[in-house]
């Protein structure tokens, strides 16, 4: 029952919060036309930041492929480890699981 008052009391109370939105506009012209350059310069400044990342991801995806970057091998570590020109010494390696790779 109140949802049908609540819908008519917000018709006039939407027109009268948009008149008085434009009203303080015409206003304060110079504050205005401010502020939607800045909203402008902001929104285009994103998404040129982002058009840039992402030339930059697909430039280093194609020199890597280009460079057979694309794929990689693993190999198993030496277990030998030179320390300076003393001597060497066998280190164990822990081995890695499928998901660690």
């Amino acid at each position: 029952m109140f949802d049908r008052f609540k819908k008519f009391r917000l018709k006039p109370l939407f027109r009268e919060n948009l008149k008085v939105a434009l009203q303080s506009i015409k206003s304060n012209k110079a504050r205005s036309i401010i502020t939607i350059a800045i909203i402008a310069f902001g929104i285009m400044a994103l998404v040129g930041i982002l058009t840039a990342i992402e030339a930059i991801k697909v430039t280093f995806n194609r020199e890597f492929s280009i460079m057979g970057a694309n794929t990689f091998t693993i190999e198993s570590k030496s277990k030998r480890v030179q320390v300076g020109n003393r001597h060497t010494r066998i280190r164990n390696l822990e081995y890695i699981s499928y998901k660690e790779a």
